[in-house]
């Protein structure tokens, strides 16, 4: 079993592209297998997870999570020192792991937007002589991890160039899943993304992070032929040559995620039972990109040997 949390952000460019039904089926996955996973809320201008694992039914208000915390460094000058009153236990019993979230805070109440436009991003992240952002996130990471010993964190990022999307991708993570859509705002923005994150300085004895591109909202029946050509296109646009040579991408693999008709009424999590998961287009899908998130060393040998039968399965026309 692993001895350190393994970090893993999703991210996109632009929003409608199923960023964070993704992080959602992954915890679950993950879970279903024995792992503890703590996922993160770090959309805070747009924040989700909350929903997607049911926590805004079931909790009383109000719901503390990362904005609670950021507030308090800034209205305070004190770094976090407990999760206390912001995690929250959403795993269920036919999982073998276990699932704890850490939302963005009390969405939608207007206590939670005044926090929110109280943050000075620019302090955090450019006061000089030496802004504390980067460091307090790496407390926050580090605070995570000693508390609630996951083997994985899960981070929902926000779109687009900011500050705190910034640190979700080249200061915490070990791999970053990047979903976008086959248009050229999408490829050309998160390019540029991907790049910064491959030439951003990584915190001492950190690996390069990992890349994952992921087209996503590609039909069931478009066929092989369209596929390929979607992915060569994919993979031209995220790999052009950048102005500075050091800076051009080469990422070789691309995945698909197809479009699943019964989500279209209802956005719902698809990860219930594995076996049935794995029939469903999308499921193959996730099982795919899931194994290849993440390195199969962290598992028993018998939970290896579990999902490379689910992989085989799915791999059989």
């Amino acid at each position: 079993m692993r001895e350190t949390m393994k970090t893993i952000t999703f991210y996109s460019y632009k929003g409608g592209v199923g960023r964070t039904l993704a992080l959602a089926n992954m915890a679950r996955f993950l879970a279903y297998f024995g792992q503890k996973v703590v996922v993160m809320d770090f959309d805070l201008e747009a924040p989700g997870l909350h929903y997607k694992f049911g926590l805004h039914e079931h909790s009383e208000p109000p719901l503390r999570g990362v904005v609670d915390l950021l507030h308090g460094f800034v209205t305070q000058g004190k770094v976090p020192d407990s999760l206390e009153g912001c995690v929250f236990d959403v795993g269920r019993k036919q999982e073998h792991g276990s699932i704890h979230l850490i939302p963005a805070g009390d969405v939608p109440s207007v206590g939670y937007w005044k926090k929110l436009a109280a943050i000075d991003w620019h302090g955090l992240f450019y006061a000089e002589p030496n802004p504390p952002g980067v460091p307090l996130f790496e407390e926050l990471r580090r605070l995570i991890e000693q508390t609630l010993a996951p083997d994985f964190l899960l981070i929902d990022s926000r779109t687009g160039i900011t500050e705190i999307g910034g640190v979700a991708t080249t200061v915490l993570p070990d791999a970053v899943v990047c979903l976008l859509s086959n248009n050229p705002e999408n490829l050309e923005g998160a390019r540029a993304v991907l790049r910064s994150i491959r030439k951003a300085p990584r915190p001492e004895g950190r690996e390069p992070v990992k890349i994952l591109p992921v087209v996503t909202r590609i039909p069931a029946d478009a066929g092989a032929t369209v596929e390929n050509k979607i992915l060569d296109h994919v993979r031209t646009t995220l790999n052009q040559e950048a102005p500075d040579l050091a800076d051009t991408l080469a990422l070789e693999e691309i995945f698909i995620l197809h479009s699943d008709p019964s989500l279209q009424i209802q956005e719902v999590l698809i990860v219930e039972d594995v076996l049935k998961f794995s029939n469903s287009i999308l499921g193959k899908d996730y099982i795919h990109l899931f194994n290849r998130s993440f390195s199969m060393e962290f598992f028993n040998k018998s939970i290896i040997e579990t999902i490379k039968e689910i992989i085989q399965h799915i791999s059989v026309p």
